[in-house]
């Protein structure tokens, strides 16, 4: 999960971070809370009054507005809220980001292996015996 800033110093300055670090928190919610959006957002408001992350200019309310106004969210007929399908994009996004950018790459081609592949072209070393080949050129099986 992500970082919860202990340090209100420390937590992002300016509203239009703050609303990412509230987004990418609520996407980890809704995958601790198995999709559930009024489960997540309850679970959000106590963190952010725990920790002191809300303020007069932002708080749980303006959160939830704004996940609806980005169509993350909406309310349903019976009033509770619920994840959109774009909502349900934007998690899947952001958790395989988060996946992948933890992925470390690997040094790119010429992976050696001491079998040779099913398809492609055949090599030269990998051909059939013909008589007049030199007999050092011939790979013998090890069975």
């Amino acid at each position: 999960m992500e970082v919860i800033y202990r340090d209100r110093s420390a937590f992002p300055p300016s509203m239009e971070d703050r609303m990412d670090f509230f987004q990418r928190l609520f996407s980890q919610l809704l995958v601790h809370t198995d999709g559930d959006a009024e489960n997540a957002l309850e679970v959000l408001q106590r963190l952010g009054q725990r920790h002191g992350l809300f303020d007069e200019q932002l708080g749980p309310g303006e959160v939830i507005e704004a996940l609806t106004r980005q169509r993350l969210i909406m309310t349903s007929p019976d009033g509770r809220q619920k994840l959109t399908s774009k909502g349900e994009g934007f998690v899947r996004r952001s958790t395989l980001d988060q996946v992948f950018k933890g992925l470390k790459g690997g040094p790119l081609g010429n992976h050696q292996t001491p079998k040779h592949g099913q398809g492609g072209e055949r090599l030269e070393e990998t051909r059939p015996w013909n008589f007049g080949d030199e007999i050092d050129r011939v790979d013998f099986p090890d069975d």
